[in-house]
């Protein structure tokens, strides 16, 4: 029989406590401009603004958490072992997703998705010291 309180599992409060650091981080380095959110997804959301992005954060946490606590009362170590598969692949994540679109930020390099690009000149190519000059190069192109 099924109880109105349960105790909830240690895995569903790792994985909350690990999703509630991952928003603060986030809230607290976007504020200081020190990070960008590296889901788009969720950057879709921070763009709308931060109440959103912390209410849209906060559903995403809690509703799979409750699934998850209502999953393990019928398949308690099944869903024991997903959570703790869900705690490292977060982890795992996370990691990787700071080191690709942060670490460049903190080191003042192109983020992920910026680009700082300056096109080379072709070698080919003179540069026209006075408008008498480039006009006769374009009048030569159009010619070509």
């Amino acid at each position: 029989m099924l109880t109105i309180v349960q105790r909830i599992s240690r895995e569903t409060w790792i994985l909350a406590i690990i999703c509630l650091v991952d928003l603060i981080l986030t809230c607290v380095l976007v504020q200081g401009e020190k990070a960008q959110e590296g889901n788009p997804l969720f950057n879709y959301f921070l763009q709308c603004g931060i109440t959103i992005f912390i209410g849209m954060k906060l559903i995403f946490i809690t509703l799979p958490l409750l699934i998850l606590e209502w999953a393990r009362s019928y398949k308690p170590i099944f869903v024991r072992r997903t959570a703790r598969l869900c705690i490292v692949a977060y982890l795992g994540m996370y990691g990787l997703l700071f080191l690709h679109v942060n670490v460049p930020l903190l080191m003042n390099q192109p983020a992920y998705g910026e680009t700082y690009y300056t096109p080379a000149k072709p070698s080919y190519v003179q540069p026209a010291h006075n408008l008498q000059e480039k006009s006769q190069i374009i009048g030569q192109e159009k010619l070509a």
